[in-house]
Parts: C-alpha cells; structure tokens; sequence
C-alpha cells in the first residue's frame, strides 16, 4: 500500500538555503513598496497588475526551475492537478483577503479592520477545518463554544 504522506525536498546545500533566504528578505517588502511608488494608479488595478506578476513568476519558476513538481509523496509520485488546483485556490482566497483586508484598514483604520478580519477568518477556518474533519476535535462543544465567543467578540468590535 503507497502511502500519501508529502515528504519535502531537503535544500542541497546550506548556500542554497541561505540564497533563497537571502532573496525572501529582499522579496519581503515588495508589495507595499511598490504600493506605495504606485500612487498614480487606482488600488483595484495595482492590486491586480501585481498579483499577475506574482503568479506569473511563480509559475515560471514552478515549470522551469521547480521542475513541474510542487512536492514528492513517499512512494516517489508527483503531486497531481488537484493538489495544483488546491493551492491556486487557496492563493485566490488569500489575495481576496488581503485585498479586502487592506480596503477595511483604508475605510476604517487598523483598529477596526485587522481584529475584525483576523476574527473573521479565525471563525470560518476552524468551521471550514471541523466540517472536513469532525473527528479531529475530542470536544467539539468547547470548540463551538470558543468559535461563538469569537464570533461575539468580532460583532462587539463592529459595534
């Protein structure tokens, strides 16, 4: 029987490792320097001209150095599509977060916006994660009853 267990590439040298986190460091503040020597452009079209340039490079970079695979399983299997199609997702919905997140902040400050969006988005990924897997809380009356005690809190910080 194959397992499905992901197993990681191991970096092949300690100066790979401190390249690539040479280059996150200097990656790091991209968006918001660039957002900010943008003012010319509306926010919605910086937004979306950045995030094709984001994706395009990371694709590029998956088909050409990445060789095509985002990760092993244990059997030596490539990931599949869906594994593909599951973090393109999961892009799409943290870039709709941070677009909304960053639209909260510019209406009503960070004092409002962050708690509510962190308090939203703590809410609805443990709903999300309980209802892929109800089975992985022993007690799922204290988690619902520590999601309603977040929930409260968000409405509260609303008002």
């Amino acid at each position: 029987a194959a397992s499905c267990r992901a197993v990681w590439p191991a970096m092949p040298s300690s100066a790979g490792a401190l390249a690539l986190a040479l280059l996150s460091l200097a990656c790091w503040g991209t968006w918001s320097n660039t957002a900010k020597a943008a003012t010319h452009l509306p926010f919605a079209l910086y937004y979306c001209d950045f995030t094709l340039g984001v994706f395009v490079t990371a694709a590029v970079v998956f088909i050409t150095i990445g060789d095509g695979r985002v990760f092993l399983f244990e059997d030596g299997a490539a990931a599949g599509g869906l594994h593909v199609l599951a973090a393109l997702g999961a892009g799409a919905v943290f870039n709709l977060a941070n677009v909304l997140l960053v639209s909260g902040v510019s209406l009503a400050g960070l004092i409002v916006a962050f708690p509510v969006g962190i308090g939203t988005a703590l809410v609805l990924g443990t709903l999300l994660t309980f209802w892929i897997d109800p089975a992985s809380t022993s007690y799922p009356a204290l988690l619902f009853c520590g999601v309603a005690a977040a929930f409260c809190a968000i409405v509260v910080q609303v008002l």
